[in-house]
């Protein structure tokens, strides 16, 4: 079963080529343009392996969304995906999760994903049985 990727993202085009590229990659997407549609999206589902926000969405902000979302569902994976200012982007950085810089690649998203799945392997490890 493929895994769930919830994209949030309010540019059309960029959202669609974050899709084409994830779905190459074997996962399953729901788009979401808004923080609205993303709280919405979330709900809905019974488990999303993978949050892909933009910094600047309309209704709230990506890093906002992503704390909540990790909040309710701690296995959750984050990957930022923005065209931001230096400031947003440090902040963005500053949470630990990986921060793809507008325009990217395949190569680029895959090693995001990479350091995603390994971060969560070490935190697996991590914790006692």
């Amino acid at each position: 079963m493929p895994q769930l990727c919830l994209i949030v993202e309010d540019n059309f085009l960029i959202a669609m080529t974050m899709q084409d590229l994830m779905a190459e990659l074997g996962w399953e997407t729901i788009p979401a343009q808004n923080v609205d549609e993303a709280m919405h999206a979330f709900a809905d589902q019974r488990k999303v392996d993978l949050l892909i926000t933009d910094i600047r969405i309309p209704g709230g902000d990506g890093i906002t969304l992503a704390k909540l979302f990790k909040s309710l569902q701690p296995s959750l994976q984050v990957i930022f995906a923005t065209g931001c200012v230096l400031e947003e982007l440090e902040q963005a950085r500053s949470t630990g999760f990986p921060v793809l810089t507008k325009p990217f690649d395949l190569t680029m998203l895959e090693t995001a994903l990479r350091e995603v799945a390994r971060s969560s392997s070490e935190a697996r490890a991590a914790t006692p049985a």
